[in-house]
Formats: structure tokens, C-alpha cells, sequence
């Protein structure tokens, strides 16, 4: 029973510094790279997935996503920035845009693309402008 007893604690009390001792958050890498005052942004989109995932770019910049579905037809939705473009399997899709808002958007596969279709879906991260 002793042996029992202290083996609840130990497995207890690593549980409860593990859980206290929580690495510090890391800031998003923006996504991309500029090219003349754009950030272009290089998206595959195939079952049942964008790549990369999430996009992240700061708000207020201007926005070049060139995307190409690889396996089948899909399509990119970003209801917050009126986005809604089909994406032909195997053509590159490019869509600019400057987001004017921040916070993490939901990115959705707006055409039928095979079973798994309503889990495809990314996050568009919009950071807010540091001030340095």
C-alpha cells in the first residue's frame, strides 16, 4: 500500500510541474515574402488542407496569394475579406487583397472536394502593427 501511495504521489506531483512550467507562447513567422512592398504568399491546397497553414501577415500590408490546387478542384473562402475564389486543380490562383482588420480568420475550401471537404480549412492570422 506504501509503495502504491507513493507512486500516486510522484506521478501527482510531475503532473503538477508539468503543467506549471508551460514553455512561453512563440510569435507567428510571417508568412511569405515581400516583393515589392507585397507579401507574396505561395498556398497549395489539396485533400484536405491549405499549405501553409496558418498564413500569417500584418494588417494594413498588401496581400498577394498565389494558390494552386494539386489533386482536385477546391476553392478558398475568407468570409472577413469578402474572398471567394474557385481554384481549378493545377492552376495558380492569384488573389490580392490588403487586410484592414486584426485577429485569426477562418480560410474555407468553398467547393466539393471529396469526403473530408467540411474539415478543410486553415487559419489567416492578422497581427496588429508594432510600433518600435
Amino acid at each position: 500500500m506504501k509503495k502504491l501511495m507513493a507512486l500516486f504521489l510522484s506521478v501527482f506531483i510531475a503532473t503538477t510541474v508539468m503543467a506549471a512550467t508551460k514553455p512561453a507562447p512563440v510569435a507567428p513567422v510571417l508568412s511569405g515574402t515581400m516583393v515589392n512592398g507585397v507579401r507574396v504568399i505561395t498556398v497549395a491546397a489539396k485533400k484536405y488542407e491549405f499549405i501553409p497553414n496558418p498564413i500569417v501577415v500584418n494588417v494594413g500590408e498588401k496581400v498577394l496569394l498565389k494558390i494552386t490546387a494539386t489533386d482536385v478542384d477546391h476553392g478558398i473562402g475568407i468570409k472577413e475579406f469578402k474572398i471567394e475564389q474557385k481554384l481549378p486543380k493545377g492552376s495558380e490562383q492569384a488573389i490580392g487583397f490588403t487586410p484592414d482588420k486584426t485577429g485569426t480568420f477562418t480560410i474555407n475550401c468553398t467547393e466539393w472536394c471529396g469526403l473530408g471537404h467540411m474539415a478543410m480549412k486553415g487559419k489567416f492570422i492578422v497581427l496588429p502593427v508594432i510600433k518600435k
